[in-house]
């Protein structure tokens, strides 16, 4: 959250270091101690890696946090000196810190947090000052939290000597067993897709022009055929004998029997005249 470029820190360190060299009054903070969560050792326990004493060993006071979690974390300032701050994490004991190997050498390795905090990046009232840590995803019950006052105005630097304060928390991080588990996700609907070739918004199966339910266009619900278109008496009507008969407007057969029967007559009577 605190990196930044290395031109810009160096230039930042470097310079309060001059200043603090030739006396004047720029104020960083050394000599610190945490407020917000009881350290290891006390505040005259600080100047020997990686937590305050050599050899020091994990204490009585222990601070549990969910994984992942952020607190903040505050300290007090009870001697000035320009430089910068670190928090670094090792996820079993403290053997795993490492110090920088000069003022500009920022995230010395993975244990390292957060790095090159200068004053205008943390919270102060008074003498009083809190930054934000977001500890590791991970579980562990013999971790530990380190804070570390890196002072720029006794150069050269070197480790071991009054250039590095130290502060540490005894830590571990665990998941609340009563913690209810986070809801899963409903999974999202598959949308339904067409087959290909289907006309759009036709029902699958469903011939072209064919209305919905199966019956052919034009029949009516039932069923039941239509009925026949009726008959308009231009040719013979079937009764329920089997018999044929005309229709309405249809001419009357009769008359054209009599009118066969008596040409036929005539040409009888006519042949029969010419063979007399």
């Amino acid at each position: 959250m605190f990196r930044g470029s290395q031109e810009i820190a160096r230039a930042l360190v470097g310079g309060a270091a001059l200043l603090g060299v030739a006396g004047y009054g720029v104020s960083a903070h050394a000599h610190i101690i945490t407020t917000s969560h009881q350290a290891r050792l006390g505040q005259n326990s600080i100047k020997r890696g990686p937590c305050g004493e050599t050899g020091s060993v994990r204490g009585d006071v222990i601070h549990t946090f969910e994984p992942g979690s952020t607190f903040t974390l505050e300290f007090n300032e009870f001697i000035f000196h320009p430089g910068y701050f670190r928090v670094a994490f090792d996820d079993d004991g403290d053997d795993d810190f490492v110090d920088p190997a000069d003022y500009f050498d920022f995230f010395t390795n993975d244990t390292v947090l957060q790095d090159n905090i200068l004053p205008d990046h943390v919270r102060a009232d008074g003498p009083n000052f809190a930054i934000e840590v977001t500890l590791p995803d991970v579980e562990c019950d013999n971790c530990t939290l380190q804070f570390v006052q890196v002072m720029t105005d006794k150069p050269p630097y070197v480790i071991g000597t009054n250039d590095l304060y130290y502060n540490c928390l005894d830590i571990v991080l665990a998941r609340d067993p009563n913690a209810e588990p986070e809801p899963t996700p409903e999974p999202e609907p598959t949308p339904e897709v067409e087959p290909e070739g289907q006309p759009e918004g036709q029902p699958e199966g469903q011939p072209e022009g064919q209305p919905e339910g199966g019956e052919p266009e034009g029949q009516p619900e039932g069923g039941e055929p239509e009925q026949s278109p009726e008959v308009d008496g231009s040719g013979p009507v079937v009764g329920d004998d089997g018999c044929a008969t005309t229709g309405r407007g249809a001419t009357p057969a009769g008359p054209l029997l009599i009118l066969g029967a008596l040409w036929i007559a005539l040409r009888r009577r006519r042949h029969n005249f010419a063979t007399k």
